[in-house]
């Protein structure tokens, strides 16, 4: 597997930029892409990506083999995942 040199890769949790700390994670992900903060984009955002729209865990809930998901993930990044 290919590695990703530090600087070419940005590590986001959806979680945190949903819930824990939007205005940051956002602002840092906009950073880490070299763009500017846009109407559309932002109205994307502030509607759209809501606590009450995030499924966390659902994948865990959902499928009847959650381990094997997991699994089949991280071969496919090529890191380690705790879903959590």
């Amino acid at each position: 597997m290919v590695q990703i040199p530090e600087g070419q890769k940005f590590v986001l949790k959806l979680e945190d930029l949903v819930i824990h700390d939007r205005e940051n994670s956002y602002a840092k992900l906009l950073d880490f892409l070299h763009i500017e903060d846009e109407e559309m984009m932002r109205n994307f955002f502030d509607n759209e990506m809501l606590a009450e729209k995030l499924h966390a865990n659902r994948w865990r809930r959902d499928f009847s083999n959650p381990d094997e998901i997991k699994k089949r993930f991280e071969q496919a990044v090529g890191v380690g995942f705790t879903g959590r």
